[in-house]
């Protein structure tokens, strides 16, 4: 996946980028594993959110996320990505929004 200005565009309001991107280092995300997502949901969760996903739900059975057919996939690579910005010790801050897939 390519990171370019114009991918960014679309995450904020026009302008607030345009200071912004100087400081920025831009990490390309990579899909988190089921090892790395056991460290903070249980088996029997990350098995439900992908039975709701394949059921073609629009949201968790939980009731609490709204969700769509790339869900899972989307959901792997924020969480990766923040994993992936994780392993240097520059990064101060990450900042992620998945889309909403729906």
């Amino acid at each position: 996946m390519e990171l370019t200005l114009s991918s960014l565009l679309p995450l904020a309001p026009l302008g607030v980028l345009a200071g912004l991107l100087s400081g920025i280092r831009l990490i390309a995300p990579r899909p988190a594993s089921d090892e790395e997502l056991l460290r903070v949901h249980t088996a029997a969760y990350l098995a439900q959110v992908r039975a709701d996903v394949a059921a073609g739900r629009r949201e968790l059975s939980s009731g609490d996320t709204a969700i769509g057919p790339e869900s899972e996939t989307v959901a792997r690579l924020a969480s990766g990505g923040v994993l992936a910005a994780d392993v240097n010790d520059e990064i101060r801050h990450t900042t992620l929004q998945p889309p909403w897939t729906p």
